[in-house]
């Protein structure tokens, strides 16, 4: 309903009395009173608006509202809704969804701690915002509420698709077990207010995590019918200071602990706990003037750990080794020409990773790594310039030349080793794409998805880089409809196979206009060691086609799709000591290294030239 004000003119020889109430003619101003009226009863409902996607143009629902009904149908649809930005206390949203699509929830701001939420169809969900927490809290047909006195210690099966399990004082139990079955993906809430400590015990968990509650905590569950568990998606963090760790950091009594330093708060040397619960994380941050030093004790092969201003770290425990895995760190940066007045000679190492840039007027004619060093410490080396140099270690000499990136890592003895072997790559594109997007775009492309490629690489730890020797344009023939035409008959193409051969180029990348989105030699030998994308494709296409050439598939049964090779949303090839945010490995159910599967290859791609 919207009100309109219509200003109009008196004539200047008209001259009438103004009513003292509304400042109109007195003839008006009982339409005036009246209209007011309506506007004063208009207000008092106006905090309430029962609205649809296509009257807000979309699924964020707008701000100024003590309720709101919000409703999609076919026709009529979003597939995100966003909860007001900037809600009163005490506001209410109800959803409700009819359409034949999904529809999820952003479910950042709920107190069911997890990004989105999807919604079922045809059930009503009421959400009420608490500005005391600034938290919606969710209610209504698709929620089940329990709590120790109406259902006992042991949670029931199969629950709503969003579940609370609540304590307080006089309503609570010392131990809490989860349901043993429930639909895939359904939220479990479990929280108290009571004075006294309860656990929740690991059975049905995904992990044993240590999940002791305390007054005021809350933890978020998601089920994953494909283990047949629950998977920890939010935890209460404890903060720890610095008289709490001087002798050792404790046990964990929770899935997330913080250490944070600063001035006044700080001690030279921690050292992890030797126990904690399965997949338990604890992060170590400091913005202290002093650096400390994380003790290498009960950390897997971790590489030096100074924590300096600005440094953080995340470890996770892994209860099958019996040690804290190192799942984020900081990392050292050098450009080479900062290292002339030290001939070369690299810095102690500080960080469990250095990276060394070499580019023209950046440059040393020889990298010495520092003899300091602990087992697990990696230095890499990236270079644009001109001129090649070496690397001198422990009795290495390494050469790197122009487009190379070559890592270096300490082994368990403490001695470097060259990490990395190279394979290289000529680069082509077709005259239809330049045409369309221009020479420089297309170059830029290519560049931008070798360089996605070489961080996903990192990234998964593979022992291998790829290196561009070249950047060419080629005709595309008018036969070429589909990725698989150029990519069978540039194989034996006379002129692409002379560049190839010039270049030592191990490998093609080939990227045009034709039909399709990427596409590759599965396996490939030295013959069809060529892999293609689209300019309707994005340029993370080059790592999934790539990942086919080192003899990677669409494996099935991936616990989480979005790695590489199953969706290539995360920069990561899957690998069972690749964890995610709730400590599963990023690999298929059955544990396939496809890092382990590349590395095996790449000597022997790394000798096609």
């Amino acid at each position: 309903m919207r009100q309109h004000v219509v200003r109009g003119s008196t004539p200047a020889h008209r001259r009438e009395s103004l009513s003292p109430l509304t400042g109109l003619p007195m003839k008006n101003a009982l339409t005036a009173v009246l209209a007011l009226m309506c506007a004063v009863a208009f207000s008092a409902h106006a905090q309430d608006a029962s609205l649809t996607p296509n009257q807000i143009g979309g699924g964020a629902l707008p701000n100024g509202y003590d309720r709101i009904a919000f409703t999609l149908y076919d026709g009529n649809y979003a597939p995100t809704v966003f909860l007001p930005s900037n809600p009163r206390d005490r506001s209410v949203v109800v959803l409700r969804t009819q359409a034949s699509y999904g529809v999820d929830l952003d479910a950042s701001r709920t107190d069911l701690a997890v990004g989105k939420l999807a919604l079922a169809r045809n059930v009503s969900y009421t959400l009420q915002f608490s500005a005391s927490t600034g938290r919606w809290t969710m209610s209504g047909d698709g929620v089940s509420h329990f709590t120790p006195l109406g259902q006992g210690a042991a949670i029931p099966d199969n629950p709503r698709r969003i579940a609370y399990y609540s304590m307080a004082d006089g309503n609570w139990v010392p131990t809490v077990t989860l349901p043993g079955a429930a639909d895939d993906g359904t939220v479990l809430v479990v929280r108290s207010t009571a004075t006294y400590g309860a656990q929740i015990a690991p059975t049905h968990q995904l992990f044993a995590n240590t999940t002791a509650i305390r007054t005021g905590d809350s933890y978020t569950f998601v089920y994953r019918q494909a283990q047949s568990a629950w998977a920890l998606a939010s935890a209460p963090v404890r903060r720890l200071i610095d008289k709490q760790i001087v002798s050792g950091v404790p046990s964990p009594t929770t899935p997330r602990t913080l250490i944070e330093f600063w001035d006044g708060n700080w001690t030279d040397t921690i050292r992890l706990p030797a126990l904690a619960g399965d997949r338990d994380r604890i992060t170590v941050r400091s913005q202290a003037t002093w650096p400390s030093r994380i003790d290498n004790a009960n950390v897997n092969f971790p590489g030096t750990m100074r924590l300096s201003r600005g440094d953080e770290y995340q470890f996770t425990y892994l209860a099958s080794i019996g040690r804290w895995e190192m799942t984020a760190h900081p990392s050292s940066t050098y450009r080479a020409g900062e290292l002339t007045a030290s001939n070369g000679v690299l810095p102690a190492i500080t960080h469990p990773r250095t990276t060394v840039d070499f580019s023209d007027g950046n440059y040393v004619a020889t990298l010495t790594l520092p003899s300091a060093h602990r087992p697990g410490d990696r230095v890499v080396v990236r270079t644009s310039a001109t001129y090649g140099f070496a690397v001198v270690a422990d009795g290495l000499t390494v050469p790197v030349t122009t487009g190379e990136i070559v890592s270096f890592a300490a082994d368990a003895d403490n001695r470097w080793q060259k990490e990395t072997r190279t394979i290289d790559l000529l680069m082509l594109y077709s005259d239809k794409a330049s045409a369309k997007l221009g020479d420089n775009a297309m170059r830029a492309r290519l560049i931008e998805g070798l360089g996605l490629t070489n961080d996903a690489l990192e990234n998964s730890r593979a022992n291998f880089r790829f290196r561009s020797v070249g950047l060419r344009q080629v005709p595309a023939r008018s036969t070429w409809t589909d990725l698989g035409h150029p990519l069978s008959e540039l194989r034996a193409d006379p002129t692409v196979q002379g560049w190839r051969n010039q270049s030592h180029a191990d490998g093609l990348y080939y990227e045009g206009t034709e039909n399709g989105c990427g596409l590759a030699w599965l396996s490939a030998d030295a013959y069809s060691m060529i892999a293609s994308g689209a300019i309707g494709c994005g340029t993370t296409v080059m790592r999934h086609e790539l990942g086919h050439n080192m003899g990677l598939d669409h494996s099935a049964g991936h616990v989480y799709p979005g790695t590489i090779m199953a969706g290539n949303q995360m920069p990561f090839f899957a690998a069972p000591y690749l964890l995610a945010e709730d400590g599963l490995p990023l690999t298929p159910s059955g544990g396939w290294n496809e890092v382990a599967t590349m590395n095996a290859r790449s000597a022997a791609v790394a000798a096609f030239r």
